[in-house]
Formats: structure tokens, C-alpha cells, sequence
């Protein structure tokens, strides 16, 4: 399962957060895709769909998704979640309805499977509204992901731009299903539709505690005031469950009132629409940054902290009965910057892409095996007081 949200500033510049869980280990790098960068999107196993090259470079969380593949060609790696140097984000979540068109032959060589959406999105535009305008002319099929036990794709996709516009592609009844989202939140199924419809339900959200109320007693015109001893029993009307309809409502809360940069705090610059620096950015876009990985702190989820036994079909994907948080990922949209943090690492490594707005080649790290443990030891720091 996955949550995924937006959040803005004062400035309205987005940041996007998400986690991924999963019910055990899987083979996740990060990857740094160039441009000129060609894929051809293979739809049955002796059949091809369109190729394309990536006229934007990006970066991206994959998974390596050929058990015969290597880590090293770009072609076996899957984009699961993403930035491209126009400042486009993209993110896949676990998505079990999927119910993709029927394959037709004749069709075949105009057709993108959807597990390489990520690479054809984030490797050729630049605005949501680009990308809505490409997918309604678009082809695609939704082709079975062996690295999930599925004969289909069972996910759904969620995109953000710099503007803060945000769309989600979803196949349900053999249709593709494009919604705008001014939310800026996805969770899992239902289908997103049903999500935005059951936030009519929450009209009472609020962050002001009541501090106290007053109650009629059993007594005749008697009152009397009930007062809570603690802060915080604005969260009280937020769903405690992990489950996706929970978590949508959770993260809606989180990016509605979670505090921003007040406009006083934030020196305006010029966004950058190239791979060239921002001439003396200002550091408190770094605040926000700070928020968000605050506000994806409440989606962590341990091992076992809701478990699946082995009759269950909850989790059908992975190899172990419990769904865990794998890892995290932060984007600044507006300085193309990239932050994730996997299960066994308490800070986040950071990825900048006007830093490698000069590589050339495709690059890509085996992430949870090259990034973990507690941090450096500062005891000495302390000892040389």
C-alpha cells in the first residue's frame, strides 16, 4: 500500500511526500535517467509497443522488474516513483482493481504498457496538462507484473507539477479514468473517485481544539463543563486505521493544516524552468522540506503492526504476511530536489538534479543495500567539548 500527498507553501511552491509498503524485500535502486534516452515498451512476450526517448532528465525510485535482467539496463528498470528536471513528479500506487482494455493485436505496436509509464511521463514532459492532453491520445494496456504476482497492473498513478496541479490515472472497467485531484492525495482502492466522494464525510475536519465544552447533567438545568487535560483532540475525528480509505482522509488532514512559510519568511526568487541553479535561493523552501518529512512520519508503518495471516488476500503482493513502510520519498518540485529514506536508515539521503544536470549517462545505485544504519557517531563531538 502507499500513501501520497502534496503540500505548499506560503509561495504556493509544491512539495510531494509518499511512502511505499510492501509485504517483504524487493530490488530497489535509485536511478538517474539522462536524455536521449531511447525505451521501446514491450507488451506480450514477443510483441512491442512504441519506443520513445527522454527529451527530459530524471530521477527516480525503480524496480528491477526482469528476473533476468540486470540492475544496469535502464530497460529492466521500472519507475515506481520520480522527478524530471521540469519539476514533474510521478508516483505508482498499489492499486488491486485494476481492470484494464482487452489487448487487441492490430493495436500492439501504438501501445505503452502501464508499468512504463513512469519512464515515457517523467522522460518526455513537463506540465500536467501536457501529460492529460499526451494520455488521452495514448494507448495503453495494462500487462501482467510477474514482480507482483499479478496478471494485470495493479497500480494506479498519481502526477504533480510545479503549479501544484495534480492528476491520477486509474483503469477500472476497462476504461482509463483520468480525475483531476485539487487534493493533491491518493491512497489506494477503492477507485479515487469513491475517495473523493467519501470526503464529503468529513466536513467537521478541523485543527482547533476544543478545549472545553458544557453538558446538560441528568439533574434539571443543571450544566456542567467538561475540560480535556492535553492538546491535540483536533486529530480525534481523523480514521485511526492503516487502511487506504483511513489514510486518504489522514493525509488530506496533514496537507490542509500542516503549518506553512509565511510569506515574510520567504525571499521570492525566479523559479527555475532550465537545469541551471537558482541564482541565490533562499533557504527556507529547506522549512518545508523539514514539514513534509514531519507529515510522512505519521505513515510510517512498522513491521507487524497490522498483520495478514496466511489465509488473508490483503496483501497479495510480497513475501511476507505484515506490510511495512520500504521507504519514503520527498520532492521539492520547485528546486528539483529528491530525498528518500528506506526502512533501516533514520535520515534521508538527498539527490539534486541541477547536480546532475551534466550527466550523460544513465546511473543507478542498489539503494537498500548501499544506504543504511544509525548515522555517525557524534560521542566524540561530546568528548572534545
Amino acid at each position: 500500500m502507499c500513501t501520497s500527498l502534496s503540500f505548499l507553501d506560503a509561495l504556493n511552491c509544491t512539495y510531494v511526500g509518499r511512502t511505499l509498503e510492501f509485504a517483504g524485500d524487493m530490488p530497489w535502486n535509485v536511478s538517474y535517467f539522462p536524455k536521449d534516452l531511447n525505451f521501446t515498451s514491450a507488451i506480450t512476450a514477443t510483441k512491442n509497443g512504441i519506443s520513445y526517448k527522454t527529451s527530459k532528465a530524471f530521477i527516480s525510485i525503480t524496480l528491477n522488474t526482469s528476473p533476468q535482467g540486470t540492475p544496469g539496463n535502464p530497460q529492466n528498470l521500472k519507475v515506481i516513483h520520480g522527478l524530471n528536471e521540469a519539476g514533474l513528479n510521478f508516483g505508482a500506487n498499489a492499486f488491486g482493481l485494476t481492470d484494464g482494455p482487452v489487448i487487441e493485436q492490430d493495436k500492439i505496436p501504438s501501445a505503452l504498457a502501464f508499468i512504463d509509464i513512469g519512464s515515457w511521463a517523467l522522460g518526455q514532459f513537463s506540465t500536467v496538462a501536457e501529460l492529460q492532453t499526451a494520455l488521452k491520445q495514448q494507448i495503453i494496456y495494462c500487462t501482467p507484473l510477474a514482480a507482483m504476482n499479478s496478471n494485470t497492473t495493479p497500480l494506479h498513478c498519481i502526477f504533480y507539477d510545479v503549479t501544484g496541479a495534480s492528476l491520477v490515472l486509474e483503469f477500472v472497467d476497462k476504461q482509463m479514468k483520468i480525475y483531476q485531484n485539487p487534493w493533491g492525495v491518493m491512497t489506494n482502492a477503492p477507485e479515487f473517485s469513491w475517495h473523493l466522494t467519501n470526503l464529503n464525510n468529513y466536513t467537521n475536519l478541523s485543527n482547533i481544539d476544543t478545549q472545553t465544552q458544557t453538558f446538560n447533567t441528568t439533574t434539571a438545568g443543571g450544566t456542567q463543563q467538561l475540560s480535556q487535560p492535553d492538546s491535540g483532540i483536533a486529530t480525534s475525528v481523523i480514521p485511526g486505521a492503516n487502511n487506504s480509505p483511513g489514510r486518504f482522509i489522514k493525509a488530506f488532514y496533514y496537507s490542509q493544516f500542516a503549518a506553512k512559510n509565511t510569506a515574510s519568511d520567504i525571499t521570492q526568487t525566479q523559479l527555475p524552468t532550465t537545469a541551471s541553479a537558482p541564482t541565490a535561493p533562499s533557504p527556507k523552501p529547506d522549512q518545508s522540506v523539514y514539514m513534509l518529512s514531519h507529515i510522512m512520519n505519521n505513515f510510517d508503518r512498522p513491521i507487524d503492526i497490522t498483520y495478514d495471516p496466511p489465509s488473508s488476500s490483503a496483501s497479495p503482493e510480497g513475501k511476507g504476511p505484515s506490510e511495512f513502510t520500504v521507504w519514503t520519498a520527498l520532492s521539492d518540485l520547485s528546486r528539483r530536489k529528491f530525498f528518500v529514506r528506506n526502512f533501516t536508515e533514520l535520515n534521508y539521503q538527498h539527490f539534486d538534479l541541477y547536480d546532475l544536470s551534466e550527466v550523460t549517462t544513465f546511473k543507478t545505485i542498489p539503494y537498500m543495500k548501499m544506504y543504511q544504519g544509525l548515522g555517525d557517531s557524534n560521542s566524540q563531538a561530546l568528548i572534545n567539548a
